[in-house]
């Protein structure tokens, strides 16, 4: 699938071994983040991924990142605390070179999931996956164009 491609819905379905509605709802959710558009008697597509709306998306997410960020301080288990400083030893032994361009962006997934995790406030943490997913499809979009 690519940016703007067309998204077989019909396909997947004996071959996964499901119906239709589990592919429905999940076009559905694709289509409330913005991932996908539907037109009635045309089919689904992928929506474009325009890199002039990470701004867009950067400036939600810099309200609400810090909002997630104070409540996983406080909130955030032992366990989970762990967790992050584990994933903050690897990102700290990384090679920072361009071929580890994909690798860093796991690893501030990883790191955004665990804090969305520790921050204990489910609408919270559907906003920012939300946004997050957006930021995360045009950065993959455009991360081999970016100079290093």
């Amino acid at each position: 699938m690519t940016a703007q491609g067309f998204i077989a819905t019909k396909e997947p379905r004996p071959f996964l071994g499901f119906g239709g509605t589990p592919v429905r709802e999940a076009i559905k959710r694709l289509e409330t983040d913005h991932l996908v558009v539907s037109y009635p008697r045309r089919g689904t597509f992928a929506t474009s991924a325009d890199f002039t709306e990470l701004a867009d998306v950067s400036e939600i997410r810099q309200l609400l990142e810090p909002l997630a960020a104070r409540h996983a301080a406080k909130r955030a288990s032992t366990a989970l605390r762990q967790e992050l400083l584990d994933v903050a030893g690897k990102i700290a032994r990384l090679d920072l070179s361009p071929a580890d361009a994909r690798d860093l962006m796991r690893y501030d997934l990883t790191v955004r999931c665990l804090i969305y995790r520790a921050a204990a406030n489910p609408h919270l943490v559907d906003t920012l996956i939300r946004y997050d997913n957006l930021a995360t499809r045009i950065w993959c979009l455009v991360l081999d164009k970016v100079p290093w």
